[in-house]
């Protein structure tokens, strides 16, 4: 064999055995997909397809870390990566009812796929708790897989409902036909769960600004399944929509219901500015602005006055005035 079979043969191997998946990366998988069903309290498998993003999307969620360090605080005598194991099992035991040997397999991972069994657990204890339904919660999760589980619990606990409920709606519009796709692949509500694991409360600020008002607009016409096939493409960093996706939404959806869109998520905090820019440019500079300031003082101070308890203590020092003389002011001697 010359030394250009032996090279042949090992790149050969290098390609076959590393498209096979390492026993590691199986058996977080197969963890993973038992956490989903146990904290979601569902029979069904829930298939885990990319564990790298799973464990990314967890690792970027400051309501998940602090949760942690603050639990970490109890039992500061430990070491740093003991603490950290036991916060993890404590807070995964107060969300959900898990197995005591998943528990056991959790504390063997290393901090990122903790924060991901964490996150999942959180995630499948919210929903199991929103959507009370068996089957429909089955549904959702089966569909949703871990993308949506993190989704919903590396967010606070009121937002976290929040994100479950719309999970669930984007869910029985997809199962009822009608969220309209023009990509060439059907959305699911995973790529729901991905927008909002990956980009947070842009996605959110977004969702809840633009799409939850106008959610008919956004079924027609494909809108709602370009949305989330690439939000990227239609929002900014600080949820806002930007020009490109007022483009894309117009092509989509027309340019009256697109503007209509468009003015409803901006409309209200252009207006609420402007009238505060307009009030402080014509009241409280140049010349006049004194004026303003102890017109402002004296309406301040009549608004208190209404107010029974504040004129009793205000007048406390000159009631003896109101009061009528008594005999001895009235003989008193006088000088």
């Amino acid at each position: 064999m010359g030394l250009s079979d032996v090279r042949l043969f090992l790149v050969a191997g290098i390609v076959v055995f590393g498209a096979v998946p390492s026993a590691g990366a199986q058996g977080l998988r197969g963890l993973l997909s038992d956490l989903a069903r146990e904290s979601a309290r569902i029979a069904d498998d829930v298939p885990v397809r990319s564990i790298d993003d799973i464990v990314e999307d967890a690792g970027r969620s400051r309501a998940l870390r602090e949760s942690i360090e603050a639990e970490m605080r109890i039992g500061r005598e430990l070491p740093q990566a003991t603490r950290r194991t036991e916060a993890v099992l404590t807070l995964i035991r107060e969300s959900a009812t898990i197995d005591p040997a998943t528990l056991r397999r959790i504390g063997e991972l290393d901090g990122p796929a903790q924060e991901a069994a964490l996150a999942i657990t959180r995630g499948g204890g919210e929903i199991a708790t929103s959507i009370p339904d068996f089957a429909a919660r089955s549904r959702l999760v089966t569909a949703g897989g871990p993308e949506l589980l993190v989704a919903v619990g590396t967010r606070e606990a009121n937002v976290a409902h929040d994100v479950a409920q719309q999970a669930y709606r984007l869910q029985q519009a997809i199962e009822a036909g009608k969220v309209i796709t023009t990509a060439g692949r059907a959305v699911t509500v995973a790529d729901f769960g991905r927008a909002v694991a990956k980009h947070g409360d842009a996605t959110i600020r977004f969702w809840d600004t633009y799409v939850r008002p106008h959610w008919g607009k956004w079924l027609a016409g494909g809108a709602l399944a370009a949305y989330l096939t690439d939000p990227e493409g239609f929002q900014d960093a600080a949820g806002n929509l930007t020009e490109a996706g007022f483009k894309r939404l117009t092509v989509l959806v027309g340019e009256v219901t697109a503007s209509a869109i468009r003015g409803a998520g901006q409309g209200g905090g252009e207006a609420v500015h402007s009238v505060w820019t307009a009030l402080v440019e014509t009241f409280f500079t140049g010349p006049n602005c004194i004026y303003s300031m102890v017109g402002l003082l004296l309406f301040g101070s009549a608004f208190l006055l209404r107010f029974r308890r504040i004129r009793h203590w205000v007048s406390r020092p000159f009631r003896w005035l109101d009061q009528e003389p008594s005999d001895i002011d009235r003989n008193a001697p006088r000088a």
